[in-house]
């Protein structure tokens, strides 16, 4: 959903006093199963003769399963919502200035409304009541910007314009088009609104001027709108704009537009209320990721250098974290990378190692500010992995902590804990997002100081230095502890616990590191060793 004010770069119509719908968009809902043949959508068995005209499609015999659509409130406290997604504030600045333009459904180019630079400020509302992993899609969400443009979102410090994202289950997932001034607030609803990052990524793209993609100039020339199927009172949610109000940016229709509507927005009985002029179309619209156009419009509009073609959405989000490449012809040490001011050295005398955490197959040490990425090259000997070397410029974020006193890695996420707070990373380096919590607001149960975390057999359990708590991540939830027995061989307290590799599990406690057995937890032969005799 949007908040209307500046009008910019795809399309979007104002109904006058329409009701507030939250689109359940589904790639199920784009073809009926009484009509399909041999899979194909409605629209591609007219083109192939199946019908001789788009206007002849047969009635559907019966209405899609589910509630995909919810109607909330279309004013709530002085705050309109049109076209689903779109908040009006009567009494900002803007809609004085603009009033007669609004009433009748038009829209400025006013770069007033534009966002200055690329960097935007964000706040997560730390009082909202999203889960961990809702936290963390919302910060996925940011990531997908900052992996394929040059947008950067960054935890508002003392900005005066900035993004404010909150729930209120009155105003569903809604947002304002282009920059307001001051806080402008981008409302998600749980559970609908953080389900599908698509949804997320949607909203963002209202916040930085796009509107809707079915609302362009050209769209009656690529799908046709059928009004008669759509709920009464919100056929305006259909209208096209004009080319004056609208900038395409250069860019051909997009089917597929994570703004698009679905082939059943606004429907009152389950039939299609949008179907596209061509064969080749499978669906329309989604809530999964961005559009390779979707991609090429932001990178475009806000003068993104080299972006057009350089990003793929399909290209795996993991496999990122810390922006580096393997070559494959040298085994020389790896540089370290710099991810906030300290003092280099993992193998000095300079304190101990701060933290360490697994991940896709190697071991992130840090200390002071630094890490180093590491394999296991035998048992219990590691080699620093060459990486391509990658320096940051600037620091991720001047929050983050000098000292961490642990890292985990879950939802795809980085986890530091420091002062109980904890700080997610999606990213380790310049383009993460980042969330700034206290710990218990994360990670409810954890009422302690946390000294790691480690998964064996489906299994994971957060530390404490010397109990293993076994914690649910889907419930956030304690379901019971483990204290180590002398019988072990391992250690009864540790500084931190770490996995090196899907099986085994690393303990250090001073400058002794404990391996053990794949599979348990009993030393491994060969064991305790010095911290030097395994890294340096």
């Amino acid at each position: 959903m949007l908040l209307l004010s500046f009008i910019a770069f795809s399309s979007f119509v104002i109904p006058s006093r329409c009701r507030f719908i939250d689109l359940g968009l589904d790639d199920d809902y784009y073809s009926s199963p009484n009509d399909a043949v041999d899979g194909d959508p409605l629209w591609l068995r007219l083109r192939e003769g199946h019908n001789s005209s788009i206007d002849e499609y047969p009635e559907q015999d019966q209405v899609f399963s589910g509630n995909f659509e919810e109607i909330y409130d279309s004013q709530v406290n002085g705050i309109e919502i049109y076209e689903n997604d779109i908040i009006v504030n009567r009494s900002t600045q803007f809609y004085r200035n603009h009033s007669d333009e609004l009433n009748e459904r038009t829209f400025l180019r006013d770069k007033a409304f534009h966002w200055p630079t690329t960097t935007i400020p964000v706040i997560i509302d730390p009082k909202a009541p999203y889960t961990r992993r809702q936290r963390a899609l919302i910060l996925d969400a940011m990531w997908q910007y900052h992996k394929h443009t040059c947008i950067r979102f960054v935890h508002r410090t003392r900005e005066l314009d900035y993004i404010f994202i909150t729930m209120d289950p009155k105003r569903g997932c809604s947002s304002n088009v282009g920059r307001q001034g001051g806080r402008q607030d981008m409302y998600l609803k749980i559970p609908g609104c953080v389900t599908l990052v698509g949804t997320a990524l949607h909203e963002f793209m209202h916040n930085l001027g796009f509107f809707h993609e079915h609302s362009r100039p050209d769209r009656d020339s690529n799908i046709k709108i059928l009004l008669d199927r759509i709920m009464p009172g919100f056929e305006g949610n259909f209208k096209a704009f004009s080319q004056v109000f609208v900038d395409t940016l250069g860019q051909p229709y997009d089917y597929d537009s994570v703004m698009h509507y679905s082939a059943v927005a606004f429907t009152k009985d389950g039939s299609y209320t949008i179907v596209p002029y061509f064969a080749d179309v499978k669906r329309l619209g989604q809530r999964k990721k961005f559009s390779r156009i979707d991609i090429r419009k932001v990178n475009r509009a806000y003068r993104c250098p080299q972006r057009d073609t350089e990003s793929d959405p399909e290209e795996d989000q993991d496999s990122a974290v810390v922006s580096a490449t393997m070559p494959s012809n040298t085994t020389r040490p790896e540089k370290i990378v710099k991810i906030f001011g300290g003092s280099p050295g993992l193998c000095n005398t300079q304190g101990p190692v701060d933290a360490a955490v697994f991940n896709d197959g190697k071991l992130y040490v840090f200390k002071k500010g630094y890490f180093w990425v590491y394999r296991m090259i035998s048992r219990g000997h590691f080699g620093v992995t060459h990486l391509k070397p990658q320096l940051v410029t600037s620091k991720i974020n001047e929050f983050l902590p000098k000292r961490m006193e642990a890292v985990v890695r879950l939802d795809k996420c980085f986890y530091v804990f420091a002062n109980d707070t904890v700080y997610t990373l999606t990213a380790l380096d310049s383009t993460t997002a980042v969330d700034i919590t206290a710990t218990q607001r994360t990670f409810a149960p954890l009422r302690w100081r946390v000294r790691g975390m480690v998964q064996m057999d489906n299994q994971t359990f957060f530390s404490n230095g010397s109990l293993l708590f076994s914690y649910n991540p889907i419930n956030d939830a304690i379901i019971g502890q483990l204290q180590l027995s002398n019988a072990s061989g391992l250690p009864l307290t540790h500084d931190m616990i770490f996995n090196v590799d899907d099986r085994r599990v690393m303990m250090i406690g001073g400058s002794k590191v404990y391996l053990t057995r794949p599979g348990t937890l009993v030393v491994e032969e060969g064991f305790p060793t010095s911290f030097h005799s395994a890294f340096c």
